[in-house]
């Protein structure tokens, strides 16, 4: 990879599955041995998009319609 190129890394699987934790520990890894890793979310990144994912999150609003899905 020439200057400025970079990597996009997806990590899917169903809710629950840990996503989360092995994202935190493949940036940590890569971080250490490469350095200048961005590790986004999807819905997130923005303040916006954070509190979209907090929305979506929270089992305390029930199911979402298939409208609103």
């Amino acid at each position: 990879m020439g200057p400025g190129r970079g990597r996009f890394l997806v990590l899917e699987g169903p809710d629950g599955s840990g996503k989360s934790t092995q994202a935190l520990r493949l940036v940590r890894t890569l971080d250490r041995s490469h350095g200048n890793v961005l590790h986004v979310r999807d819905p997130g990144g923005t303040r916006v998009n954070k509190k979209i994912r907090e929305i979506l999150l929270d089992r305390g609003h029930g199911e979402l319609s298939p409208m609103a899905e």
